[in-house]
């Protein structure tokens, strides 16, 4: 009797709980298939919305937005703009080339290039340059300015390169630098400069270590061009030079200059310009 009854509470007590399974699955399934038909909306005039609230032709319901909101709301092109940035950020940088780093040589400097045949100064016009196919013939004059250390020191080869460089100097025949009518290369030569040391030159593979007590800048007359015109040039070359390196500008007697040596060299240089119009 015992037996029996046990039997009968295990079989009630397995249908109760098949029932509950039933039930929960049955519920569930319920649930999904509400989620995927929602209920239909209907707007005043008793036409159907969207759930997502639109209406049949495409325009959703007005929402005012408030100060507050308008403040927090980013911007569409801000958003975009944020995105791209952390894009990059997010983005690793290339690994560092493991090819071994070439230093420049002085070669490609632009005081040791070679002159260009076309320039801003060629590009005026072929009037505005100098007339050269004539021969100057044997100078008659050299006019001399001298850039030279001060005592205790001298003049380094890096340091007059970066001085050169914006005075439009260029490197050239007999190894020496050369201020052309422009600052390219291009154009007549005006006037030059060679190392105070002799033999005069500049060994340009070398600049590095270069080291000299000063530097001569020189024009000659018959010269291409006005001669005073070149000469105020290379006075202002000189007096930018010896700033630039903390030298002292001299006359060609190595004498500080003064303006009454100026003048003597102004005079020079009409007087020879008399005498030019004289023999012609």
């Amino acid at each position: 009797m015992e037996v029996g009854l046990r039997i009968v509470l295990i079989l009630v007590g397995i249908l109760f709980i098949g029932a509950l399974l039933i039930h929960g699955l049955w519920s569930i399934r319920k649930e999904r298939q509400q989620k995927k038909t929602p209920l239909p909306r209907y707007d005043e005039n008793g036409e159907v919305i969207d759930p997502e609230g639109f209406d049949r032709d495409g325009i959703g319901k007005l929402r005012v937005i408030t100060p507050d909101e308008a403040k927090t709301k980013v911007p569409p092109r801000a958003a975009a703009r944020e995105a791209a940035k952390r894009e990059r950020k997010s983005k690793p940088e290339a690994a560092p080339s493991s090819k071994p780093r070439q230093e420049p040589s002085l070669r490609q400097n632009p005081l040791f290039e070679e002159p260009q045949e076309e320039s801003v100064s060629a590009s005026l016009g072929a009037e505005s340059m100098i007339d050269d196919s004539e021969p100057l013939g044997e100078p008659e004059d050299v006019l001399v300015l001298n850039v030279m250390a001060r005592e205790g020191k001298d003049v380094k080869g890096a340091d007059l390169l970066d001085a050169l460089l914006p005075l439009g100097f260029k490197f050239g025949e007999m190894s020496i630098f050369h201020r052309h009518q422009d600052t390219a290369g291009n154009g007549a030569v005006l006037f030059s400069m060679v190392n105070m040391v002799k033999p005069g030159t500049f060994d340009v593979d070398a600049m590095a270590t270069f080291r000299t007590c000063g530097v001569s800048l020189f024009m000659t007359l018959p010269c291409r061009g006005e001669a005073e015109a070149n000469f105020d040039m290379m006075l202002r070359a000189a007096e930018q030079l010896s700033t630039e390196l903390g030298a002292e500008l001299l006359d060609d007697q190595r004498i500080p200059l003064g303006k009454q040596k100026i003048r003597h060299y102004r005079d020079r240089i009409r007087e020879y310009e008399r005498r030019r119009l004289l023999t012609h």
